[in-house]
């Protein structure tokens, strides 16, 4: 059962010059496959990264970041699988909208996977934690972190 109509996710954002977008939601939440399509996976492959995050969305730098070197997400961004920046540019976007809607905190979890011995290279499975009753928020998250990532992106 969906928590929302995937036809509701506008087409235009599913696809760019440099990446793929398959999304699907259900009760435990949003799933993405992300398929880079170009021959670069890692943010060191774009070192305007940390700027154009300073610049647009400041916020994420602070955000909270499992990873194994145990870095923050601040310097782990340097060098990070550009499908793990998107799950973190998404719950940033994710908890600013909850807040703007009345809500006092905002809260929201999200895991990057890869197996490229399993997938095309470049392909990302991103799970984000998002509950019935915070889905009014996605589309907006979507929509603001595909502009964000379109803006760290080589045209």
């Amino acid at each position: 059962m969906s928590i929302f109509n995937n036809a509701d996710i506008h087409p235009f954002l599913m696809d760019s010059k440099s990446y793929k977008l398959e999304i699907k939601n259900s009760q435990k939440g949003t799933y993405i496959k992300m398929i880079m399509l170009t021959d670069f996976f890692h943010t060191n492959s774009l070192p305007s990264t940390h700027e154009v995050l300073e610049e647009n969305l400041p916020g994420v730098l602070l955000t909270k970041c499992f990873n194994d070197s145990g870095l923050p997400f601040d310097s782990e961004v340097k060098n990070t699988e550009i499908g793990h920046l998107f799950e973190h540019i998404i719950l940033e976007f994710l908890c600013q909208k909850k807040i703007q809607s009345g809500s006092k905190k905002a809260s929201f979890r999200g895991v990057t996977n890869w197996n490229w011995r399993e997938d095309q290279r470049g392909t990302y499975h991103i799970e984000i934690d998002v509950k019935p009753a915070d889905i009014i928020y996605f589309q907006y998250a979507l929509e603001e972190s595909v502009k964000l990532l379109n803006k760290i992106l080589p045209n």
